[in-house]
C-alpha cells in the first residue's frame, strides 16, 4: 500500500462500475499473523448510472 492507497488484484465485473462516483467497499477476511487475505468487495453507484435493465447488479470478485 503506498501513499495510503491499496492495491487489489484479480477484480472480477469492474468494467462495470461507473469511472466517477462509484463507492468501493473491500472488506477483508482477518487471517491470524498474515499480511494479506482474500477480499469482499461491493461497490455502491450513483442512482443515476444505474439503469437495471441495461445492468442488473453485478458482483465484484477476487480471486479465481
Amino acid at each position: 500500500m503506498e501513499a495510503g492507497i491499496p492495491g487489489f488484484e484479480n477484480i472480477a465485473n469492474l468494467e462495470r462500475i461507473p469511472a466517477r462516483g462509484a463507492e468501493i467497499i473491500a472488506l477483508p477476511m482477518k487471517i491470524a499473523g498474515g499480511s494479506g487475505g482474500p477480499l469482499r468487495i461491493v461497490a455502491r453507484a450513483p442512482a443515476s448510472s444505474c439503469n437495471a435493465e441495461a445492468h442488473p447488479p453485478a458482483r465484484l470478485t477476487s480471486g479465481h
